[in-house]
């Protein structure tokens, strides 16, 4: 309460609350003053009402403003949502229109709204396992869609394992920008489980068989491997030699199916599973598929005794599959280790050593485990894969 108004309440309790002969000795000055002091508040408080009207009007106002920008900001954003989508649309039917082929499975999705991925033309194909994404030209290979499933269970079926992860990503590109590793046809991502398929398999390739497209199927299926094994170990390159022919192994092995002709006549016509191709005319043994390879493959004759040794070495064999393998097929020496291990020790005891070297960290402990489940040491092991290899009556027999 204001002092003013104390004051006022003061002196009129002391005029009202004293006596009669009290009151007598009130001046009419002193009545004045107050009468004075009533009228001062009565005026103060007009004021004050006044402001607070004015106040009001302005508080409306306000609300008028803020309705009246909020409505040109509902009105705004949902114009630029319009523009945006009306852009994204135009842009989407000017990257369809680019591409020729009208695809069977897969949708256009254009963007993908996911960390890493780039490209503004991808088609999307999803089966029980997989989530199948194709850009620009590679949609061509949509014909996966019908053999995904099966080549993922043929690797669960003979790992004996079982699959409750997310559907696996695989990722068809048309572009190296896309691609990002130039050095491989295939390759996996641990950290973000996506398979990543090179745009060599869009290109058409002209050799002595003619000209053809290379099927991906045997490289979706051996990355597709590393996917399911899922292998979490801290080795160098040159103990990979196992995890790497187990895919090699799995992806040669496998009974690969006609594509359809009625639904894919271009890729059942031109398309030509090249490694498949080979282990076919190698009558199905690796031992053959590698004399054969260094028989026919130009590129064999022009290495280094030291270059060649590298082929007949588990170090080696895992070295080159990772760095430059002198344009000779590795994945048939890779496999032909694990076809080996099966021979002389049983699926059984591959497969023991399989789930093993899911944990082992060093490369001692690969040495130990190993011997501990073959009940053999690594180098003797060695030296019977190169034996069996030489029954072929190899040309290159001095090699080991």
């Amino acid at each position: 309460m204001k002092t003013k108004q104390f004051l006022l309440i003061v002196n009129l309790m002391i005029l009202f609350g004293c006596s009669p002969s009290q009151q007598a000795n009130v001046t009419d000055e002193k009545m004045e003053e107050l009468q004075t002091e009533v009228e001062e508040l009565k005026k103060e408080k007009t004021e004050l009402l006044d402001e607070i009207d004015e106040l009001k009007k302005q508080i409306r106002t306000l609300r008028e403003q803020e309705i009246d920008y909020t409505t040109k900001i509902t009105w705004q954003n949902y114009r630029i949502n319009q523009l945006e989508q009306a852009y994204k649309e135009t842009k989407m039917n000017v990257v369809q229109e680019q591409i020729q082929y009208e695809p069977v499975y897969a949708e256009f999705v254009g963007l993908i709204d996911e960390v890493g991925v780039k490209g503004e033309a991808w088609f999307k194909a999803e089966t029980n396992f997989t989530e199948l994404y194709f850009h620009g030209e590679a949609v061509k290979m949509e014909y996966m869609k019908d053999h995904a499933d099966q080549m993922f269970e043929y690797i669960l079926t003979f790992l004996g394992e079982t699959w409750e992860g997310e559907k696996l990503r695989i990722y068809f590109t048309d572009g190296e920008n896309l691609f990002g590793n130039e050095e491989f046809l295939g390759y996996y991502e641990p950290l973000t489980q996506r398979i990543w398929i090179a745009p060599d398999f869009t290109m058409i390739y002209s050799d002595e068989y003619g000209d053809f497209l290379l099927d991906p199927r045997d490289t979706v299926l051996h990355e597709m491997f590393h996917a399911i094994s899922n292998f979490d170990q801290g080795l160098p390159y040159e103990d990979y030699w196992f995890e790497e022919g187990m895919a090699s192994y799995l992806a040669l092995r496998y009974d690969y199916q006609p594509i359809n002709a009625q639904s894919f006549p271009e890729a059942y016509e031109y398309r030509l599973l090249y490694d498949v191709y080979w282990f076919d005319y190698a009558n199905g043994s690796f031992q053959t598929a590698i004399h054969d390879e260094q028989e026919l493959n130009q590129n064999w004759s022009l290495l280094t005794a030291e270059e060649k040794k590298e082929f007949f070495s588990l170090k080696g064999i895992a070295r080159l599959h990772y760095g430059d393998s002198f344009g000779i097929s590795i994945s048939f020496f890779e496999a032909s280790i694990i076809d080996a291990l099966i021979d002389f020790y049983g699926q059984d005891r591959t497969l023991s050593f399989y789930q093993a070297m899911k944990n082992v960290e060093t490369s001692l402990d690969v040495e130990v485990v190993f011997e501990e489940i073959f009940q053999v040491t690594l180098s003797d092991f060695e030296h019977q894969w190169k034996k069996r290899i030489q029954q072929t009556g190899d040309v290159e027999e001095n090699m080991y």
